[in-house]
């Protein structure tokens, strides 16, 4: 009997552990429970992956200087993204990517209309 009494308060602890850690995950919970969503509106950001051949890395990114980084800066301006970024690494096999064109937006909200103002 006292061990069947032991195991029901262990397993009400862990619950209520486990439910209390729930609850305090989200990082806004005033705006988790006027949405009703688990989660608070930051910024978002937009990944390209891209995989250029061997030996062709400076080729590629001279290119997007010219392209990418001009209409990244005017967008930047205008207030359209609040950032972007260009990260280099080596591909882990022959199919991966070894190039990220990043852009960060400032909410979901921000890929409204988006196709539109293109």
């Amino acid at each position: 009997m006292k061990l069947k009494v032991g195991i029901l308060i262990t397993v009400s602890c862990v619950a209520a552990s486990f439910a209390r850690a729930q609850s305090t995950s989200s990082s806004s919970p005033a705006t988790a429970a006027a949405t009703g969503v688990p989660y608070s509106e930051h910024s978002v950001w937009d990944i390209t992956l891209v995989k250029t051949k061997a030996g062709m890395d400076d080729d590629y990114l001279r290119s997007i200087a010219q392209t990418f980084k001009g209409t990244m800066e005017e967008e930047k301006k205008q207030g359209l993204i609040m950032d972007y970024k260009v990260l280099i690494g080596d591909s882990s096999n022959r199919e991966d990517f070894n190039i990220l064109l990043m852009v960060e937006y400032k909410n979901m909200a921000a890929f409204d209309g988006l196709r539109e103002k293109d």
